[in-house]
């Protein structure tokens, strides 16, 4: 049973047969072991304990060998694991790195892009103001021109050709009104001066008619006279 036990425990540690010598084999047991008894063949045999004494004795120095063979290869693989360890750390930490430095750089491309899209835009948008600057001032100029209007011409930034065109036809309506105004009053002075001369007619054709009355009562006065 022993020696079954002993041969599993090299076939798990896979060792070869030399690093392991003849401890594991326990056929010499009854030769080194004392005989307490004799069986009935006059053949002598160990006592149970000492064999098991024995059988244990070798086992724990066919481990001891055993594991003096294993140790060794255990810690060279160990030491060969430790370096591989670091290399996979140092290759990701540099992986994480590059990574790192890659999503700078799309960081700095995307805000570089950003700011020259900023910068185009204000550029249109100068140029926008700009061309609406010029013909504001050339529509008031126009305006000034044909109507007459009063356009100050140093007050025409950020001001539109729409704007000024309004401001032109509320200029023209301001004057349509005054000049309505103006009219209304011209009609009431001449209202009130034909009434005026009307009222002086009327007297005056009130004088005129007596006077003519008693000119033609003397007239009438004198005919008589002479007939």
């Amino acid at each position: 049973m022993f020696e079954n036990d002993t041969n599993n425990q090299m076939s798990s540690s896979e060792l070869p047969a030399s690093s392991v010598p003849s401890l594991l084999s326990f056929n010499r047991d009854q030769e080194l072991v004392p005989t307490q008894s004799l069986g009935k063949s006059g053949v002598l045999q160990p006592n149970s304990a000492t064999l098991l004494r024995t059988h244990l004795t070798r086992l724990a120095s066919a481990l001891t060998i055993s594991l003096n063979h294993i140790m060794p290869v255990l810690s060279k693989i160990n030491e060969t694991a430790v370096p591989d360890l670091d290399m996979k750390q140092d290759i990701e930490e540099a992986k994480a790195k590059a990574l790192r430095i890659i999503q700078i750089q799309e960081e700095q491309q995307i805000r570089l892009r950003k700011q020259n899209k900023g910068r185009e835009i204000q550029k249109l948008k100068d140029e926008a103001d700009k061309i609406r600057a010029a013909e504001a001032e050339k529509v008031a100029l126009a305006l000034a021109a044909q109507a007459g209007l009063t356009v100050d011409i140093k007050n025409l930034n950020g001001v539109d050709t729409n704007t000024i065109v309004q401001t032109g036809a509320e200029q023209i309506k301001q004057e349509k009104k005054e000049l309505a105004a103006k009219m209304t009053m011209v009609n009431k002075r001449l209202d009130h001066t034909e009434r005026a001369l009307r009222q002086e007619e009327i007297l005056l054709l009130d004088e005129n008619y007596e006077l003519q009355q008693t000119q033609d009562e003397t007239n009438m006065k004198k005919l008589q006279e002479e007939f």
